[in-house]
């Protein structure tokens, strides 16, 4: 609470007396009436727990208007006079009564008595005070609810009876002001339901009758409603609004719709009220469009508006411009050693403080960088983020966004940054005052490195329409908005405050121990007077023959004085307790059981007879403390366990997770989710349809602008009236509609465009504009007309439009109230090396795991994105919608632009308002189908997770025992919710915050058993001052132990040994060592369990603390102690810092050594390094403690905690050692005290002392890494090896395992051999093998054998390997060979001459080859016949006459004459030809063939049509008449081009294209095309009459050009180059480009097409003229074969006219490419065979006969092509012959 400075009443007077004014929020205050409000002990005040004393006053010289506090002291019975005092005594008179008259009390209705509080003026008449005006203000305590029912009835007879038929209005709103009387009606518990409607008839009333009121009925309204019976969790409230109440339905709507009205944040009621009298369809919009807007404007109210169960779960605007102590206002500390007052007060507390620690981070750093003062350390930043996709699945609704990190990331692997849960605040215009609430829904490190995140939408306080409209700010942001992100798993935080902000009130268990801490020593309700138990789980192993089953209370008896259970005196009287209270604490030390009691108590409970039949849920804060609390479980043979997550270290566990049990049992948890899966992915698909449209609104243009948004007349008036004289025209293609000034000229503008609207409309020629680049416009006669028309009207329009400098002037005025704030600041954007500090990837992979686990989740899911389409150029600006476009057409609103017919009298504003009007328009019809179809996808969803979470539930009921961690129950909550609990056991119960166990708790709990040690760690809060001063740090057992709860200590510890757990006597001082830890032995190495290695190395200050020469030394320590033999498992190492645990992490890993184990993901087999805070509740042999904190400023941070001290010292079972700077930690009395008791026992030094494991007078000091001399003991070892009693020869130290003895013997094994032979003391002589060289001589040829000794081996000459020299007989090279083998020639490898026997000539040969392989290699001498030419092969070569090199040369020569003389002639004959045509005077005339005497001509051209007819295309043709063309001009050209080409050969190829350009080729020839098509800007002609004759060519024309073509040299391509020209091309070598038939897979075409590029090279010779028919038949005109027969078809260019084979081929293979192209197949068609069979034709004629009878003319009676694939070729004859009989 804020104190404001001194009150003045008015600026005339003088303060009557100096207070200072206080307003609680819980006080109200009437309008109109001034107040000077004293502050008593009434108040209470959550920020520092004070109370204000008023100041004496310094005079009595009191103003006359000045209003004193007073309380009515006396009221005589029947009387009309009062007695008031004042609240505190003063001095003088004041001290006396005060009198007051009744009729000068207000209100007037009011009904004063004993207690009433009022402020009155005073005036002194003679000695004796007396108030002249007195106003209430606090109703008395003591009055009855009858009491306030007669001042309810002189009110409404003084508003209503006393003014006749009319309501007095005034009274009525002079009452409202009081609100004290209506809330303490409304509090009242039994209070009458008529009341309740009286008072809501008063204020519905005026809320009708006086408009003037409006102010009042708000500011009073809340305090109304947040009474007790307008509390939905009360029974009241449904009573009051209970729909069968007929007589008050209408005064129900009506109220209803002033809450809407006046309180809309009262959402949570609202929906209540309409859930219970389900108003009509009229009211229910009412509400809706009343609520609509105060909703919008939701974020800019204060949060200290919002009652406890109405706070919005994401932060509001108030939170982020006012400041920290603002938004506390309203928080109250945690009470303790006392109570709370009330149900309401708890949750109140709770909520607020829970939703203050989740979102303080988050609002800080969203303050600091709006200030520019932001440390990128403190809060993630991403900037450009903009909307890349969007996916639906079972999940929900996710999009993909890119983003910009302003803190770089080098490895995201080991960044904490955008995990899985995360909140994210994102603002378009990039100062947060339009967040929209998204979460990290999936961590990918794929999508984080391209900079990408898949997020969902918070959806908890959004409507569907807020979800499309924060979906349109993202889209329509242009990658302009920014992103914040806040560490805090909002994921944990979000279900536990929707828990509690929608529990029911009065149902909360256990009130009495938790509100009034009472201890009421009630058992559960389940347990009763016959109760029986069986304790077998409990008894010791001597003792389990002997178990029994007894009555709960026999067993309480036996369970303190038998000795057969497993328990000490502590833990027997612990489970005593649980037993006789509902609510149970067992706090214990460390290392005395608390989970083996645990788990034993979950044993014996199961065996309770009277135990409901639902499962008993255990909670723990981590997942590892879970994983073995279920062992112990399993351990003691309870098998019906069930692990709600998706994570288990354990592999034992693996089979009891929630996600294995869902796995095995498909049928039950998927059962009747089919109907609505099929209508969830239909809801998805049409809302992906929205989106997809939505998204591609960014494409708009000015096109479509023009052609949806303005009327024919509009275009009309916008071209004719235009300025042309101001419009200055660049594009050289206008220059004719330019006049002489650069300027257009409007005459003829005005001319083009009445042409034009003569052939089509302008909207007709927009659409023509817009698609003129596609083949089948490209050759429209009225193209040019079109393009002209169309372009001049693009540099009218974009002389209409406002410019973008003229925008940004629209916009700046616009937001001239609220400039936005650009964040520039160096101190933001500077971002230092040193900042960039990488994590430990190991702990953000640990966070990762446990968050997904407690979810649900996996990191597996995957997601399939509908890519946002975005323009890859920069947008036109006026076609954007501006963040401002609503305020511009609210400016507009009036203004009906369809209806202007002059755009050009449009100012500036306008035309961007009418553009913006009309995207907000197309808009509102896309946010329709949006909020239809998320509202079906929501409703969908939530039914399908509702049916799946009930068949979990009803697998789970089975179950006896169901873990869950504390974050995966808030999750999981409503499925709990369905197993109805009856026992919840809280392990860790001291780390776990009290809404959290409070979330999880349901009315059908009846046993709640906390189970940990508050001593220890506490649970986190990321506040520290939530934690301090508002005690928010401390969980449900502390509080209640705080509050003197009676609870059971364990203090038997069984884990460390005993001068380890004397250092906890200060925290624990009953704390006692069990007979186990007694015998626990010191490290052999060291004299004490328990060490603190001082040293004055100095910290590192950054985001974290390290100290890295302590890490390296602690390191160091670790590999001594591992070379001691020890495991690295044994190990483990503290650091009570993120930092300094994440660099000692690095150290270990990066050992080269590999000493310290492996660090593999799932090994386990490494020395382990956690933070003191992650290893509560862990233990292992020997801990290292890292103390870090080494300053001269003495400063420890928090390591000033006890806690955490505590935990650090009690993790270890044989060896502590501690690790710092002992006068730095010794400013602490938290480490004073141990480290003065430490230092007592000469423990604490800045070295420690190692000594020789056997010889314990040899010691090392260590006092750096550099003293770690790992032979410090140079005695000898003298181990004495029992096999052999030999001593070990090596020193002491470094440690050496003595497995085998390893003193070394020489020996000669006589029988053997002489060798001197050297083995181990452990190896058998026998086992020795002699290596040594033999040596000895063979018997026969004496030669000295050169093999190993051993194995053992035969001395005879057939053995010696000795080489032996030889020369070669046939050549005399030098040969070797072994002593004990013969001479061999074989393999010489000499050379010899030998004689050639066809010339007489000598050659070398090998020596080892025989005469008959020679081969002569000299030139042959012999003369070829009959020519005489000498031979030119080689001698060994086979001569033959017509094989002579000379004649082919001539022949060659001959041909090389002829055809040069060949092509002489055709060229002396075309130059002829074309002398003669330049001659001729004749023009171009056509010859119609089938009209004269050229029949022979006609039927030509009409079987190369039909011939080349491919199935594929459709087209069966029936000519009708064949033209042929004479132009001389054409042939002319035609004739001049084969003569540049030099190549005369040419041939037929098919063009097909419309009437009237027919008609033009014919005349002027053919014109190369203006735009490129697949092979650039060409002349595409066809080998297929049937490709060209398609309807997309000839335009339903039916007429076909067959043109005479020169190729040239054509160049092939399988695949598109619509790059290519015809200069290109000749650069090339080329002449034609052809394409490739088939190629379409890769790119090309599936028929033949051949491109030109030169338009002369084509001459139209055939004009064809023809007629489609239904249907073709393949022609068997030839008669059928008599008997089998088969045929190989090939393909033949040039075979003759009316081929039935040729036919055949063609139809094969184009069903075969077409196959090919359809399913993307590799294969090439290599043959094709034929075969006739007439039976089995005969055969299938008459079952097509039997076709046509069953299905008439139907298409099921027509015969089709198929292809029918074989196991091999050797099976095709066999089929043809049999067909399928004999397959």
């Amino acid at each position: 609470m804020i104190r404001s400075p001194n009150y003045c009443v008015s600026s005339n007077t003088p303060p009557l007396l100096p207070y200072p004014i206080v307003r609680p929020p819980s006080t109200p205050f009437s309008n109109g009436i001034r107040h000077n409000t004293f502050l008593n002990h009434r108040y209470r005040f959550c920020e520092n727990q004070y109370i204000l004393k008023p100041e004496e006053p310094k005079s009595h010289n009191f103003s006359k208007n000045a209003l004193l506090t007073c309380t009515v002291k006396a009221y005589p019975k029947g009387k009309e006079y009062m007695f008031l005092t004042f609240l505190n005594s003063f001095e003088g008179f004041l001290s006396a009564d005060i009198f007051l008259h009744a009729s000068y009390l207000h209100p007037k209705f009011f009904i004063a008595m004993e207690g009433d509080i009022v402020d009155i003026q005073l005036r002194k008449k003679e000695s004796k005070p007396f108030a002249r005006i007195a106003f209430l203000k606090e109703c008395s305590s003591r009055r009855t609810q009858i009491q306030y029912l007669e001042i309810l009835t002189k009110l409404e007879k003084m508003a209503f009876e006393d003014n006749g038929n009319h309501n007095d209005s005034s009274v009525l709103r002079d009452a409202l002001k009081y609100t004290c009387i209506w809330v303490n009606i409304l509090n009242f518990e039994d209070i009458d339901i008529n009341c309740v409607y009286r008072i809501m008839k008063m204020v519905v009333t005026i809320s009708k009758q006086d408009f003037n009121a409006e102010s009042l009925i708000k500011s009073n309204f809340r305090v109304i409603l947040n009474t007790r019976a307008f509390r939905f969790s009360c029974g009241i409230f449904k009573k009051v609004f209970d729909p069968t109440n007929l007589e008050y339905e209408t005064l129900i709507v009506d109220f209803l719709e002033l809450i809407a009205k006046y309180a809309p944040y009262k959402h949570m009621l609202i929906m209540r009220i309409i859930d219970l009298i389900k108003p009509p369809a009229v009211t229910y919009h009412t509400i809706l469009m009343a609520m609509s807007k105060p909703l919008r404007e939701l974020s800019n109210m204060s949060i200290n508006d919002f009652d406890w169960q109405e706070l919005p779960s994401v932060v509001v605007q108030s939170e982020l411009t006012g400041t920290i102590m603002e938004s506390r206002k309203n928080l109250m500390e945690v009470p303790l050693g006392k109570g709370f007052k009330s149900v309401e007060m708890y949750y109140d507390t709770y909520v607020r403080l829970l939703r203050e620690d989740c979102f303080c981070s988050l609002k800080k750093g969203i303050s600091a960088y709006l200030s520019c003062n932001l440390d990128i350390r403190d809060m993630n930043v991403y900037r450009n983020v903009s909307f890349c996709g969007h996916s639906f699945n079972h999940d929900g609704f996710f999009i993909l966004v890119a983003f910009n990190s302003l803190r770089k990331v080098k490895n995201w692997a080991a960044s904490s940054a955008l995990m899985y849960g995360n909140l994210l605040a994102l603002s378009p215009k990039g100062d947060f005052t339009d967040c929209i609430w998204m979460t990290v829904a999936k961590r990918d490190l794929d999508l984080l490195k391209k900079g990408q995140v898949v997020l969902e939408f918070c959806d908890q306080d959004q409507s569907i329409s807020d979800i499309f409209h924060l979906l349109l700010k993202l889209i329509t942001a242009n990658g302009k908005t920014v992103a914040v992100e806040s560490p805090t798993y909002y994921k944990a935080y979000a279900p536990i405050l929707k828990s509690l902000q929608s529990a029911d009130i009065p149902s909360l268990p256990f009130q009495e121990e938790l509100l009034s801490l009472k201890c009421i020593n009630r058992a559960p309700s389940y347990i009763n007077d016959e109760s029986v138990i069986n304790d077998k789980a409990v008894l010791l192993d001597s003792f389990i023959m002997e178990s029994n089953v007894q009555k709960v209370c026999e067993f309480k008896e036996s369970l303190l004085h038998s000795e057969k259970y497993v328990f000490d005196s502590y833990q027997r009287k612990a489970l005593k307790q649980v037993l006789e209270n509902r609510l149970a604490i067992i706090q214990g030390a460390p290392g005395c059981g608390k989970t083996f009691i645990g788990a034993k108590l979950v044993s014996l409970l199961l065996t309770i007879d009277t135990l409901p039949k639902r499962p008993i849920v255990v909670l723990t804060y981590k997942n590892h403390a879970l994983d073995e609390f279920l062992k112990h479980l399993l351990n003691s043979g309870c098998q019906k366990l069930a692990r709600i997550g998706s994570r288990c270290d354990d592999v034992d566990l693996e089979m009891i997770t929630l996600g294995n049990i869902k796995h095995e049992n498909p049928r039950i948890v998927y059962n009747n989710t089919d109907s609505i899966q099929t209508l969830l992915d239909h809801s998805s698909s049409q809302l992906s349809n929205t989106l997809d449209h939505l998204s591609s609104l960014s494409l708009i243009d000015e096109k479509v602008f023009v052609c949806n948004a303005l009327s024919l007349p509009q275009l009309h008036t916008l071209i004719n009236c235009a300025p042309c004289n101001e419009i200055k025209v660049s594009n050289n293609a206008l220059r004719k509609f330019v006049g002489r000034n650069g300027r257009l000229n409007l005459q003829a503008v005005k001319k083009i465009f009445k042409h034009l609207c003569e052939k089509m409309s302008i909207f007709d020629a927009i659409e023509y504009h817009k698609n003129f680049s596609d083949t089948k416009v490209r050759r429209d006669p009225n193209h040019f007309l079109i393009i002209n028309a169309i372009e001049i009207f693009n540099v009218i329009f974009e002389k209409w439009l406002p410019t973008d400098q003229e925008i940004d002037n629209i916009t700046d005025q616009l937001n001239s109230a609220d400039v936005l704030k650009e964040i520039t600041a160096e101190k933001v954007d500077h971002i230092p090396d040193t900042v960039e500090e990488e994590e430990d990837e190991e702990e953000v992979e640990r966070k990762l795991r446990e968050r997904l686990a407690a979810a649900g989740k996996s990191s597996e899911m995957s997601l399939k994105f509908n890519m946002h389409k975005t323009s890859k150029s920069v947008q036109h600006k006026p076609f954007l919608l501006s963040p401002f476009s609503q305020k511009l057409i609210m400016q507009y609103s009036n203004v009906d632009f369809k209806k202007i017919k002059n755009l050009w009298t449009l100012t500036k504003w306008e035309r961007y308002a009418m553009i913006q009007k009309y995207i907000s328009e197309t808009l509102d019809g896309i946010s329709t189908n949006f909020t239809k179809d998320y509202e079906k996808f929501a409703d969908h969803l939530r039914g399908k997770c509702d049916i799946e979470s009930h068949n979990i539930s009803q697998l789970l009921e089975s179950k006896s025992v169901i873990g869950v961690t504390i974050t995966g129950a808030s999750i999981y909550k409503n499925l709990l919710n369905l197993l109805k609990p009856a026992i919840v056991l809280v392990e860790e119960a001291a780390e776990v915050l009290e809404p959290q166990i409070m979330a999880v708790l349901n009315s059908h709990v009846e046993h709640l058993i906390l189970i940990g040690d508050h001593k220890q760690l506490r649970p986190k809060v990321t506040d520290f001052k939530l934690a301090q001063n508002y005690h928010f740090e401390k969980s449900m057992m502390e509080r209640l132990i705080f509050g003197k709860y009676p609870y059971a200590c364990l203090m038997t510890q069984n884990r460390m040994a005993p001068q380890i757990s004397t250092y906890l006597k200060d925290m624990y001082p009953n704390i006692i060592d069990s007979k186990k830890v007694l015998e626990i032995k010191c490290l052999p190495f060291f004299q004490h369990h328990v060490y603190f290695w001082n040293h004055s190395y100095e910290e590192v200050t950054g985001r974290s603390h390290t100290n890295p020469k302590e890490a390296q030394l602690i390191v160091e320590l670790a590999r001594f102690i591992i070379n001691q033999e020890f495991k690295p498992t044994s190990i483990t190492i503290l650091s009570a810092y993120l930092g300094q645990t994440a660099l000692l992490r690095k150290l270990v890993k990066s050992d080269p050594t590999s000493i310290f184990g492996d660090f593999s993901p799932k090994s386990k087999n490494k020395i382990q390094v956690q933070t003191i805070d992650m290893f509560q509740g862990d233990e292992n042999e020997i801990v290292i403690v890292s103390l870090v904190r080494s300053n001269n400023f003495k400063k420890i941070g928090f390591l000033h905690n006890i806690n955490r001290r505590v935990v650090a010292q009690s993790r270890a079972k044989r060896c502590v050692i501690f690790v710092g700077n002992a006068s730095t930690l010794c400013s602490s009395t938290v480490w004073t005290s141990l480290i003065d008791e430490m230092n007592a026992k000469a423990l604490v030094n800045d070295y420690i002392e190692f000594n020789c494991k056997i010889h314990q007078d040899i010691k090392i000091k260590i006092h750096n890494i550099f003293d770690f001399y790992p032979n410090f003991c140079k005695v000898k070892c003298d181990f004495i090896y029992q096999h052999c009693e030999h001593l070990c020869p090596r020193f002491c130290q470094p440690y050496h395992i003595h497995e085998k003895c390893e003193l070394k013997f020489q020996f000669v094994l006589s029988d053997r051999c002489d060798h001197l032979r050297e083995r181990y003391c452990y190896e058998s002589e026998d086992n020795i093998i002699c290596t040594r060289t033999c040596n000895q001589s063979y018997f026969d040829c004496h030669h000295v054998c050169k093999k190993d000794c051993e194995p053992r081996h035969s001395h005879l000459q057939f053995e010696c390997s000795s080489k032996i020299r030889f020369n070669c007989k046939k050549c005399g090279g030098a040969l070797y060979r072994e002593c004990s083998k013969n001479e061999s020639y074989e393999n010489c490898t000499g050379s010899r001459d030998i004689k050639c026997r066809k010339c007489e000539r000598y050659g070398p040969i090998s020596c080892s080859s025989p005469d008959n392989q020679y081969k002569c290699h000299l030139p042959c001498q012999l003369k070829l016949s009959p020519c005489g030419h000498k031979c030119a092969k080689l001698c060994f070569q086979e001569c033959s006459p017509n094989e002579c090199v000379d004649c082919e040369n001539l022949r060659l020569a001959e041909a090389e004459a002829a055809k040069n003389s060949e092509q002489k002639f055709i060229e002396d004959e075309l130059k002829r030809q074309l002398l003669n045509i330049q001659r001729s005077s004749k023009k171009m005339y056509r010859v119609d063939l089938s009209q004269n005497e050229d029949a022979a001509e006609f039927l030509k051209v009409k079987d190369i049509v039909v011939r080349y007819v491919q199935p594929e295309h459709n087209w069966y043709p029936f000519v009708r008449k064949v033209e042929k063309i004479h132009n001389p001009f054409l042939r002319a050209e035609f004739i001049k081009s084969q003569l540049d080409l030099n190549s005369f050969n040419t041939d037929l190829k098919f063009h097909g294209t419309s009437k009237e350009a027919i008609d033009s080729i014919v005349k002027f020839g053919f014109r190369l095309p203006s735009n490129s098509g697949m092979y650039g800007k060409g002349i595409y002609l066809a080998s297929d009459s049937s490709k060209s004759a398609q309807k997309i060519y000839t335009k339903g024309d039916n007429q076909l050009l067959l043109c005479e073509v020169g190729l040239g040299r054509s160049k092939t391509v399988n695949r598109a180059c619509n790059y290519m020209t015809g200069k290109q091309l000749m650069h090339e070598g080329y002449d034609s480009l052809f394409a490739k038939r088939g190629t379409k897979a890769t790119g090309g075409v599936l028929f033949d097409e051949f491109i030109v590029y030169n338009p002369f090279q084509v001459y139209p010779l055939y004009v064809i003229h023809y007629a489609c028919k239904q249907k073709c038949k393949i022609p068997y005109h030839v008669k059928r074969a008599k008997e089998f027969t088969k045929r190989q078809l090939t393909f033949e260019r040039k075979s003759p006219i009316g081929d039935k084979y040729q036919f055949l081929y063609q139809v094969a293979a184009a069903q075969f490419l077409l196959l090919k192209s359809r399913r993307g197949l590799t294969v090439e068609l290599d043959k094709i065979f034929y075969y006739e069979n007439p039976d089995l034709v005969d055969k299938f004629k008459k079952k097509k006969a039997e076709f046509k009878k069953l299905f008439g003319k139907s298409q099921y009676a027509d015969e089709i092509l198929a292809f029918h694939r074989t196991p091999h070729s050797g099976c095709v004859d066999g089929l043809m012959k049999n067909n399928f009989d004999n397959r």
